[in-house]
């Protein structure tokens, strides 16, 4: 099971963190675990913080920042920020 550490920062933002970029505002969370569980954290992310929270996810694909490598690091100390692009 992966583990998932949400962030607190910003308003309105409860378990998430708010990023402002040359993409606009994304809900970040990060993955810890082996990437083929990935799809564990994406289903958490929509179904669950997405539907109690006060904003709406845009039209856009979601992004993935690897913090460390597979070749160096054991699969369950994996980390992957997953980055999901919100409406303004």
């Amino acid at each position: 099971m992966p583990i998932l550490r949400w962030y607190s920062r910003g308003a309105g933002l409860s378990g998430t963190r708010r990023v402002r970029g040359a993409r606009g505002l994304h809900a970040t969370c990060l993955h810890t675990g082996p990437y083929a569980l990935l799809s564990d954290s994406y289903r958490w992310l929509y179904r669950h913080w997405l539907r109690s929270s006060a904003h709406d996810a845009r039209d856009n694909p979601c992004h993935e920042v690897y913090l460390n490598a597979p070749y160096n690091t054991l699969p369950a100390k994996l980390e992957t920020l997953i980055c999901l692009p919100l409406e303004a």
